[in-house]
Formats: C-alpha cells, structure tokens, sequence
C-alpha cells in the first residue's frame, strides 16, 4: 500500500537528517546545509515544545531533503577517503614486500 511506502520514505529521510546533523557537529560547515539544519532542528525543538498540527511539517520538507542530500554526499566523501586510504596502505605493503 501507499502509506507503507510513504511511511519508509520518511524514516529514510529522518535518518539521513540525523546523519547529516553528525557529520555537521564535526565539520561545522556555515554553509546552505547548516542553515537549514538550522531550521530543521528548530522547528522539532518548536514541535517538541508546543502542540503543532501535522500538516505545519510540510514546510520543512525542503529542507529536509537539502540536509539527506548532504549526509548522502559525506557518507560517499568517506567512503572515499577510506578506499583512498586502503589503497594507499596496500599500495605501500606491496612495495615493501617487493624490496
């Protein structure tokens, strides 16, 4: 069914928004990315405090989508760096072993 799919869409998305929010505690990026973690983490902190009705959500939806771009884009950085960093390592065991 549709709500099924939906429901998975938006936990997807809300752990995304988390990782984003790690890799920002790290990074402190003043970028797009951090004011809109800005905005997001307000707005549930908002939320949290007083009663909001569902259908005010869908104004940070957007932003939302910026901040899951950007934890996709760090967690594919990483990956990188790390397959970098093992190639490198590998790189230099081959040599030593031919030496």
């Amino acid at each position: 069914s549709m709500s099924f799919y939906s429901q998975i869409y938006y936990i997807m998305i809300m752990i995304l928004v988390f990782v984003s929010g790690i890799f920002m505690l790290f990074k402190r990026d003043k970028s797009i990315y951090f004011v809109s973690a800005l905005i997001v983490f307000g707005f549930v902190l908002l939320m949290l405090i007083s009663e909001c009705q569902a259908r005010y959500k869908c104004v940070i939806y957007p932003y939302m989508s910026i901040l899951s771009s950007y934890a996709i884009g760090s967690v594919i950085s990483l990956l990188q760096k790390l397959n970098s960093n093992l190639f490198n390592l590998y790189a230099e065991r081959s040599i030593k072993e031919e030496v």
